[in-house]
């Protein structure tokens, strides 16, 4: 069969004359009307009175596929009904076949697991019918990758983030009402602990975050690795060691820590036990009989405070403190706290530990309060590392008002048994007015307040002096060291952070308040009112 190859040359013909004008800045080209010029304004007129111009129809998908589309190419896509111009913001409608906004899209897909950072990942809206465009909106640092107009988008995510991809359908009648899913693409924590430990013992390390993949990495460590999630792990030497744990969670997204674990060459096993020394401010044991009593490291000074220097190869240890009960058999009990502190080889620990408030024969029967037993360190002076309250003293003849207030857990002292205020804040407790009068006890910042009447009662003083309180003429009693107040009639205040308030001496000879506690330790414990006689504390590793 013989083919015709005159129109296909005709056509060829045709755009080379058009092109052939263009080139040459000739007047714009007509089709349709040969007849007549083309308008002034045109470069390329189409006329006809009976068809039409008919532009490219394309879905969403094929639009989509277009590569680096030209700004200002026109299509008319066939799924939304619009005719859609691209712009450098992407491609949007001019006109759709709409009479309304369009729904909006029931469902965005996304992947199974992840983001994680450092992905790029694609998200779908369920295609809405007559809907020319999309609008995306992502969370803060969440980029956009290519077109973010369509039923699906590419999104970059450089970082950890969280928050939410939402989506809304729109045409020119209107935008649909969004929808949104939650993504995270910020991985679970890879933290650890501890950071410290010692020779002694094997190490038991566990991650922030339960429930993942684990690989750890233990430099020089006995094993060298793990996948276990809470691996115990033993060093041969002292030193500072890298260990390092990548985890792998939920959603497949790994992440790591590099952390410094120190090993020391600690101690542990071992304690020693602290009693009453000295006998200032009430009788008690001489000087003597404290020296060289616990062991290396302990020195007895200024009437009773001792000094504990740590040994080497001690790291942490254990301090336990009964704080000693009031004068008389209704005295108040001391409480007793506990608390574990880190503490490094040559570190020198102060301690008082309280006397029991000295006892009276004669038929007033009033008793001294009971000393507070006090720890701090010379790294820091000022502030105490653990104080255990001492009970308030008792009288064994007004057993109705007579009973000392035990020694307490909380950091303030309790008022005398119808006495005196107690101290807050680490101060000592006050005094009472009337005669015969019992002494505050002392706190940590300050002395406890004398009486004002009567036999002119001291109360006990305060740190680096611990004495206790006394009275000035016959029948008083005095005060435990440690603190306590001195007492006539009305019983004295036990010593702690905060002093016990002095009792009352005109009507009752009541019994006086008992010493707050103070605790800066770690796993700490307290209980009040557990101490019969004298204080003491012990100090383990």
């Amino acid at each position: 069969m013989k083919t015709n190859t005159l129109i296909p040359r005709l056509f060829f013909f045709s755009l080379f004359c058009l092109w052939f004008a263009l080139s040459a800045g000739a007047q714009g080209v007509l089709v349709g009307d040969t007849a007549q010029a083309p308008h002034s304004s045109a470069a390329f007129e189409i006329r006809s009175n009976q068809r039409g111009f008919l532009l490219p129809r394309l879905t969403a998908s094929q639009r989509n596929n277009i590569n680096s589309p030209a700004i200002g190419l026109e299509i008319y896509n066939v799924t939304s009904e619009c005719v859609e111009v691209y712009f450098p913001t992407g491609w949007k409608p001019t006109q759709c076949n709409c009479t309304q906004a369009p729904a909006s899209p029931s469902l965005i897909q996304q992947p199974a697991s992840g983001p994680c950072p450092g992905d790029t990942v694609w998200y779908a809206a369920q295609p809405v019918p007559g809907a020319s465009a999309y609008q995306w909106s992502l969370p803060s640092g969440a980029q956009f990758i290519g077109p973010s107009t369509g039923d699906s988008i590419q999104v970059f995510f450089p970082t950890g983030l969280s928050g939410s991809i939402g989506v809304s359908a729109q045409n020119s009648c209107g935008q649909s009402a969004p929808i949104s899913t939650s993504i995270s693409a910020q991985p679970a924590s890879a933290a650890f602990s501890p950071l410290a430990g010692s020779t002694t013992a094997p190490v038991g390390f566990s991650p922030s975050v339960s429930g993942l993949s684990y690989q750890w990495q233990f430099q020089s460590g006995t094993p060298a690795s793990s996948n276990a999630s809470n691996p115990s792990v033993s060093w041969s030497n002292q030193g500072n060691y890298t260990v390092i744990l990548s985890i792998v969670d939920q959603q497949g997204c790994s992440n790591s820590d590099t952390q410094t674990v120190q090993i020391s060459s600690c101690l542990t096993g071992g304690s020693q036990t602290f009693t009453p020394c000295g006998n200032t401010g009430r009788q008690g044991p001489s000087q003597s009989q404290c020296n060289n009593s616990y062991g290396p490291g302990v020195v007895t000074v200024n009437g009773g405070i001792q000094e504990w220097t740590v040994p080497a190869g001690i790291c942490s240890v254990t301090v336990e403190a009964w704080g000693a009960q009031g004068g008389n058999a209704q005295g108040g009990q001391g409480a007793y706290v506990k608390g574990t502190f880190t503490v490094s080889p040559g570190e020198v620990l102060h301690l008082v530990v309280g006397q029991r408030g000295q006892n009276l024969s004669s038929n007033w029967s009033s008793g001294g309060g009971g000393g507070g037993s006090f720890v701090w360190s010379s790294t820091n002076p000022s502030q105490p590392m653990l104080i255990a309250g001492g009970g308030g003293g008792g009288n064994t003849v007004y057993s109705g008002c007579g009973s000392g207030l035990d020694g307490q857990t909380g950091q303030n002292g309790t008022q005398g048994n119808i006495g005196a205020p107690a101290g807050t804040n680490g101060n000592g407790g006050s005094g009472n007015a009337p005669s015969g009068a019992g002494g505050g006890g002392a706190g940590w910042l300050s002395s406890g307040g004398n009486s004002s009447g009567g036999n002119g009662t001291t109360g006990g003083s305060t740190k680096y002096t611990f004495t206790g309180g006394n009275a000035a003429s016959g029948g008083s009693a005095h005060g435990g060291f440690g603190g306590g107040g001195g007492a006539y009639c009305g019983c004295g205040g036990g010593g702690g952070y905060s002093g016990g308030g002095g009792g009352q001496g005109s009507s009752c000879c009541s019994g006086g308040g008992g010493g707050g506690s103070f605790n800066a330790g770690t796993n700490p414990s307290a209980q009040a009112g557990v101490r019969n006689g004298d204080g003491e504390i012990q100090i383990s590793w």
